[in-house]
């Protein structure tokens, strides 16, 4: 796998963590976590573009990973040549 970037998504049982890494380099991209999930959440990201520290509601995973999506897709989480998910090769769920 040539270029590209792997989203690993780590989803427990009141939070969700992920992570994108760039496959050429093995570094990682962009980050971050929701946790609280189930009501009042925290969501915090870091990436090339900046950082983001937010509250919000996330009765649910669906919320939280909707939260995770748009950071990773924002214009301020952009990697070049465009978005992450645009170059987002394959991703992996990770269980601790």
């Amino acid at each position: 796998m040539a270029g590209g970037r792997v989203l690993v998504v780590n989803a427990g049982s009141s939070s969700l963590k992920y992570e994108v890494f760039d496959v050429s380099s093995g570094t990682s991209t962009d980050a971050g976590s929701v946790s609280g999930v189930g009501g009042r959440s925290r969501h915090q990201h870091r990436g090339r573009g900046g950082d983001l520290d937010e509250v919000l509601d996330c009765p649910g995973h669906t919320e939280a990973f909707a939260a995770a999506s748009a950071a990773l897709g924002s214009t301020a989480a952009r990697a070049s040549p465009g978005p992450c998910w645009s170059t987002t090769t394959c991703s992996g769920h990770w269980r601790t």
